[in-house]
């Protein structure tokens, strides 16, 4: 999701401030602290310094809180950008929603309950596959996604993995999402008799 020389240069700009974490008693052959300091707390204290992108650590505190189950953090980190014309963030941002709802489902929460969130993954989403170079088809797959999955539609789906194919005829996640949604047709056909 983020470049790979991004991460590189980010990580590279963590061991200073993690050698900040340890005690000032932790010399070399010394005592070694209990345990290092976690993801969240570090990519958290990035946040407080001003020559690094704040974007960037939002993007991989973000993915961190989505890594440990907590999407409504992840969103929270990425709304604090405000509004952002970025489709990473956007990116990201969807698929936070998406997981809250789904996490919300999963404890009980109804539909109604959760439909706001699904409608603010739609539209993050939305933006992202907008703002998106044509050949990154991430967020239209997850659009796909959540079209035949979260809303059982699986013509939307279809005619949006036919828009997408006519542009990209390679992709794989398209193609596999699209006989997905074709199946799931199927199926609600025979159903209905």
């Amino acid at each position: 999701m983020i470049p790979r020389l991004s991460r590189l240069v980010l990580l590279c700009s963590l061991a200073p401030l993690t050698a900040a974490f340890a005690s000032e008693d932790d010399a070399p052959g010394g005592p070694r602290p209990e345990a290092a300091p976690s993801p969240t707390a570090v990519l958290e204290s990035l946040l407080l310094r001003d020559d690094l992108d704040e974007r960037l650590v939002r993007l991989l505190l973000a993915e961190v809180h989505m890594a440990d189950g907590m999407p409504d953090r992840a969103a929270e980190t990425l709304e604090e950008l405000g509004p952002h014309d970025d489709a990473e963030v956007q990116l990201l941002l969807g698929r936070a929603y998406r997981a809250s709802a789904d996490q919300q489902l999963a404890q009980g929460a109804t539909w109604e309950h959760v439909g706001y969130f699904q409608e603010l993954a739609s539209t993050a989403l939305q933006r992202a596959a907008d703002l998106a170079p044509a050949d990154d088809t991430r967020a239209t797959c997850e659009m796909l996604d959540q079209a035949l999955y979260d809303y059982g539609d699986a013509e939307s789906a279809l005619a949006l993995a036919d828009t997408i194919l006519a542009d990209n005829p390679e992709c794989a996640e398209v193609r596999l999402l699209r006989g997905s949604a074709h199946v799931s047709s199927y199926w609600s056909a025979y159903d209905q008799g």
